[in-house]
């Protein structure tokens, strides 16, 4: 009787026989390259393949809070990162608690929790500030900031002052997680809010957002219920961007003609912004004191393009 080589099946022809481990190994090896230099960077519209879906930053988590003086403590996460050789790895990162680091400043500085391709949490520290640092979007601290390490991505930044406290006042304390599928913020308000006849900054409270954006396009969409009680009346409602109002691209109109009513409506622009922080929020104009209102009003904020590399930011 023939001898049969170990893990064969007697009984069954030599081309039906069980295939190696190894084998199978190289299939497998052969699948998952397939997958990343073939599959994937063909799918979307675009030239750039998977970036038009997928792109370097957070899936989840990530959240960064200040837990004492001069302590942060960053949420776990998951997210993705850009490799040096252009491809995205996915990362996951536990809680991490980052203490203080010695000040040795005289104005303050600008520190940042990153995360790396291993899904290492550091804290960057940053240098002294040329002069005192009113808020995160000034010369000052904007010089203070150091540079992104390569194959990082930034989910935090925040002011220290020259005690080393960790400030906590929004200017001072801001969220810079990318988003991994493109930015997309919504806010929602069940509520009603008066449209003056002035450009105004409506609802700020409940409806501005502050969102990382890594492209340079992004589309704005606002829903509501626009609600005219007088004659004459014709009232507008559109975005503010980074406390410019967006007037001259108005998303929702309704004109009062013959009998009060009640206007549902959606609208969406597109906007050409530089990749960085953008500060969102809902602005309206046109109306006359209590005579024209939006209620049941949302306004969302998406991504489109390709995002520049590390989010367009240094």
């Amino acid at each position: 009787m023939a001898i049969l080589p170990i893990g064969s099946v007697p009984n069954r022809p030599a081309g039906n026989q069980p295939r190696a481990i190894a084998d199978i190994l190289g299939d497998f090896d052969h699948v998952t390259n397939y997958i990343d230099n073939i599959l994937l960077p063909n799918i979307g519209t675009g030239d750039a393949g998977y970036q038009d879906v997928l792109q370097q930053g957070v899936i989840s988590g990530g959240v960064v809070t200040r837990d004492s003086s001069s302590q942060v403590t960053t949420a776990l996460g998951t997210g993705w990162v850009t490799l040096s050789s252009g491809t995205l790895r996915r990362i996951s990162w536990v809680g991490t608690v980052t203490g203080a680091i010695p000040v040795g400043v005289i104005n303050g500085r600008v520190d940042q929790i990153v995360v790396d391709l291993n899904g290492t949490v550091t804290r960057l520290q940053g240098t002294n500030a040329a002069g005192l640092i009113a808020n995160l979007d000034d010369a000052n601290a904007m010089a203070s900031r150091a540079a992104l390490p390569a194959q990082t991505f930034r989910l935090w930044e925040f002011v220290v002052d020259n005690t080393g406290v960790v400030a906590t006042v929004g200017t001072k304390f801001r969220d810079r997680r990318p988003w991994a599928k493109g930015a997309d913020s919504y806010a929602d308000q069940p509520g009603s809010v008066t449209i003056p006849a002035a450009v105004t900054a409506l609802d700020v409270a409940a409806t501005q957002r502050r969102v990382e954006i890594g492209s340079t396009r992004i589309r704005i969409t606002i829903q509501g219920v626009m609600v005219l009680t007088g004659p004459g009346v014709r009232a507008f409602v559109y975005p503010y961007i980074n406390g410019v109002a967006q007037n001259n691209t108005q998303h929702l109109q309704n004109h009062y003609s013959s009998a009060q009513g009640d206007f549902a409506a959606s609208g969406g622009r597109d906007y050409t912004v530089t990749p960085g922080s953008q500060l969102i929020s809902l602005g309206g104009s046109g109306g006359s004191g209590v005579t024209a209102s939006i209620s049941a009003y949302s306004i969302k904020v998406e991504e489109l393009l390709t995002p520049a590399s590390n989010n367009g930011l240094v």
